[in-house]
C-alpha cells in the first residue's frame, strides 16, 4: 500500500504543471510570435482591438512583448498570479527602468477561485528609519540619497508567488532576463525619454554606461538596446529568491550607493521589509460587491467613497454622462470630493490584469511613483532607483520614519452575483476619474470593456486652483453639456490636448456572465494589448 502511494504521489508531481518543463523564455515562442509582438512593441498609434478568450486572458497597459510572455505563461499552466508577475517583470526590463522599477512599488487585488476570496497585496514604499527630518529633504533638482525610499516591488513579487504562483520561480524571470541580455529595439516613446532625460541619465558613471552606445551616444529610437548588468542581477534572484534584494549583496549596494549622496537608508530598513497582506475593502454598488485595495493603500477609499456617491443619485436614470448634464454633475461632483485634498494620485505606472482557465484573477499597479527615472540617475546593477521623497517630504513626515506610504492606486475586482465579473486597473494622475467613468460604462451602462474606453472621459481636477476645476479636453463634450454642468456649480477648465494634464489610463476585463468567455481591452494610448486564448 505505501509503495502504491508513494508510486502515485510520483506520478503526480511529475505530471503537474509546477513540475512539468516550463520554458517561457521569447526563444521558444512559436514561430513568428517573437517578431509579430516586436511590432506592436514598436507601436503606439494602431488598433487596440478585444482581447478574447475562453481558457485565459491577459491585458497590459503597455509592452506588447510582456503581455504576450504572460499569455504563454498560462498556456504552460500558470496561475493568473504567475502571468501578472511574468508581465510585471517583463514590463521593467522592456522599460528600461524609466517609469516602472525593479525598486519601486507594487499592488495587487487578486481573486482565488479555490478559497472564493479576494486578496490585497501592498508592496508599497518604506520610509526610512534614520529620515527623522523629511521637510529638509532637497526637492528635485537637487539630487540627493535622501530621496531614495525602501522599496517594495521584489518582496511583493516574492509574496504574490508564494501564495498563488504554481510555475517554478526561476521561471517567471525568463522573458525579463532574455529581453535584458538580448535586447530589444527602442520605441520612439523610451528613445525620446532617453534624450529628454540626459542630464539625469549621464550624471553618474554607472548609469551613463547603461544608457551609452559603443559610440558614445545615448541609444536613440530603433536601436539595439541590451542590459548585461540587469540580466545579471535578475539571474541572482531567480536564483536567491526575493530576499537578493533586500538581505543580500544588492541590497548593501543601495544602501551604499544612497548614503554616498547623504542618503540615510540602512541594511536595517531593508532586511525589515515586508510586503503587506491587507483585507481589501468593500463596497455593494447597485448589486455588485466592489473590493478594492485596504489600508495601508488609500486608493481603494478614493474608490469607494466616490461609488457611494454616485450611487444615490441613480447614475443610469440620469442618462449617459457624454449627454446629461446630471450624469456628468454627478461624476464630477463625486470623484472631485473623494480626492479633495489630495495631490495628482499617479506618476509613471504599468498596469496588468491576468485571468486563468481555473477563473483566478490578477489586476495589479506597479510604478516608479516619480518622474521618467527620478531626477537622481542613481542605478544600482541595472536598476533605476525612485527618487519618492523628492516631491512628497510632506507625506514622509506624517507617515513618520519606518512606515508604509500609502499606494494611491486601485486595481479592483467586481464580482456579480457572487461570481467574478470585472477586472479593472489604471494609470496616470488621474487614475480615480478615469476608472470611475469606464466602470460605470460597464456596470451602469452594460458596455463591453473596449466600448467602456469610447466616450470621452473628464479628468483630475487642477490642484493648483483653488476652486479645484475639473478638466476637459476642448471638444471632447459639447458647449451647452459643459454650460449646463458649470450652471449646477461645477468649476470647468477647457484645455487644448497638447496643455492638458491629470489624464488616467484604463484597462479592463470581464468574465461574461453564464458563459466561459472572457473579454478584455487596453489603452488605446500605450504600446500594450489584451490578448486571451
Amino acid at each position: 500500500m505505501r509503495q502504491a502511494l508513494a508510486v502515485a504521489v510520483v506520478w503526480f508531481w511529475l505530471i503537474s504543471p509546477a513540475a512539468a518543463e516550463v520554458d517561457l523564455s521569447p526563444a521558444s515562442w512559436p514561430p513568428g510570435e517573437l517578431q509579430k509582438y516586436s511590432r506592436l512593441q514598436d507601436s503606439y498609434d494602431r488598433p487596440h482591438p478585444l482581447g478574447k478568450g475562453e481558457r485565459g486572458l491577459v491585458v497590459g497597459a503597455g509592452s506588447a512583448l510582456a503581455v504576450r510572455a504572460g499569455l504563454e505563461a498560462l498556456k504552460q499552466g500558470g496561475t493568473a498570479a504567475d502571468a501578472a508577475l511574468v508581465m510585471s517583470l517583463a514590463q521593467i526590463t522592456l522599460e528600461a527602468g524609466c517609469w516602472v522599477s525593479f525598486a519601486g512599488t507594487f499592488a495587487m487585488t487578486y481573486y482565488d477561485v479555490e478559497r472564493d476570496r479576494v486578496y490585497y497585496l501592498d508592496g508599497g514604499f518604506n520610509t526610512v528609519l534614520q529620515e527623522t527630518d523629511p521637510l529638509t529633504i532637497p526637492p528635485r533638482g537637487t539630487p540627493s540619497g535622501r530621496s531614495a525610499t525602501v522599496p517594495g516591488f521584489m518582496a511583493a513579487v516574492g509574496a504574490a508567488h508564494r501564495r498563488f504562483g504554481e510555475l517554478p520561480w526561476r521561471s517567471i524571470f525568463e522573458p525579463a532576463i532574455y529581453f535584458a541580455q538580448k535586447g530589444f529595439r527602442l520605441d520612439y516613446a523610451l528613445g525620446n525619454a532617453i534624450q529628454y532625460r540626459a542630464d539625469v541619465l549621464t550624471r553618474l558613471p554607472a548609469t551613463r554606461t547603461i544608457f551609452t552606445s559603443p559610440d558614445g551616444d545615448l541609444y536613440q529610437t530603433g536601436e539595439l538596446f541590451r542590459q548585461p548588468q540587469l540580466a545579471k542581477t535578475l539571474r541572482k534572484v531567480a536564483r536567491h529568491g526575493s530576499k537578493y534584494m533586500y538581505r543580500k549583496k544588492w541590497g548593501t549596494k543601495l544602501v551604499r550607493a544612497v548614503r554616498a549622496e547623504d542618503g540615510r537608508m540602512t541594511m536595517t530598513d531593508m532586511r525589515r521589509y515586508r510586503a503587506i497582506w491587507a483585507p481589501p475593502v468593500s463596497t455593494l454598488y447597485r448589486g455588485y460587491e466592489v473590493f478594492v485595495p485596504g489600508p495601508p493603500a488609500e486608493g481603494g477609499r478614493w474608490m469607494t467613497d466616490t461609488l457611494d456617491q454616485i450611487e444615490a443619485d441613480d447614475l443610469a436614470a440620469l442618462g449617459h454622462y457624454r449627454s446629461s448634464a446630471e450624469a456628468l454633475y454627478s461624476l464630477m461632483r463625486a470623484t472631485r470630493s473623494a480626492v479633495y485634498g489630495a495631490s495628482a494620485t499617479g506618476t509613471h505606472s504599468e498596469a496588468v490584469i491576468a485571468i486563468d482557465g481555473a477563473g483566478s484573477i490578477a489586476t495589479i499597479v506597479h510604478s516608479i511613483s516619480t518622474l521618467a527615472w527620478g531626477t537622481t540617475g542613481i542605478f544600482v546593477d541595472g536598476v533605476s532607483i525612485p527618487d519618492y521623497g523628492a516631491r512628497h517630504q510632506q507625506q514622509i513626515l506624517d507617515v513618520g520614519p519606518g512606515n508604509r506610504i500609502p499606494e494611491p492606486v486601485n486595481p479592483l475586482i467586481v464580482l456579480r452575483d457572487g461570481r467574478p465579473y470585472l477586472a479593472s486597473s489604471c494609470i496616470g494622475s488621474g487614475l480615480v476619474e478615469e476608472t470611475i467613468q469606464r466602470v460605470v460604462n460597464v456596470l451602469d451602462y452594460g458596455m463591453s470593456p473596449k466600448k467602456a474606453q469610447r466616450p470621452p472621459t473628464f479628468r483630475a481636477p487642477d490642484f493648483s486652483d483653488p476652486l479645484l476645476p475639473m478638466r476637459v479636453t476642448r471638444g471632447d463634450f459639447s458647449h451647452s453639456l459643459i454650460e449646463g454642468v458649470r450652471a449646477m456649480g461645477m468649476p470647468i477648465v477647457e484645455q487644448s490636448r497638447d496643455e492638458a494634464d491629470g489624464f488616467g489610463y484604463w484597462i479592463g476585463a470581464i468574465i461574461e456572465p453564464g458563459s466561459s468567455r472572457l473579454l478584455g481591452a487596453t489603452s488605446d494610448v500605450y504600446n500594450g494589448c489584451a490578448i486571451g486564448y
